[in-house]
């Protein structure tokens, strides 16, 4: 056997030997403990349902300053033709879904 191979048995025989710990989390809610103020411009969406007019709907019902704009199709947008590509792991889209 040559060195890389013995190596790359070695570590492995480590990796799998390694048996992740975990803990549980434990959470407690006091409704009757101290309230603070929350400041209104950290809501917001992860969803964009537009009209014809491009005009967010969700944002303008429900009051909310800001919007997520990402994921796989902002990854693969093209800024210079404003085409975005899904690539295989969504029916192999090229479309223009980015338009905003």
């Amino acid at each position: 056997m040559n060195r890389t191979f013995i190596s790359f048995l070695s570590f492995l025989g480590n990796a799998l030997s390694t048996v992740p710990s975990f803990s549980q989390a434990v959470f407690e809610i006091n409704p009757d403990s101290a309230k603070h103020y929350i400041n209104p411009a950290v809501y917001g969406v992860n969803t964009v349902v537009l009209t014809k007019d491009n005009v967010n709907l969700y944002l303008l019902s429900a009051n909310l300053k800001a919007e997520r704009i990402g994921g796989n199709r902002l990854t693969a947008y093209n800024w210079e033709n404003n085409y975005s590509n899904a690539g295989s792991d969504w029916t192999h889209n090229s479309d223009h879904t980015c338009l905003l």
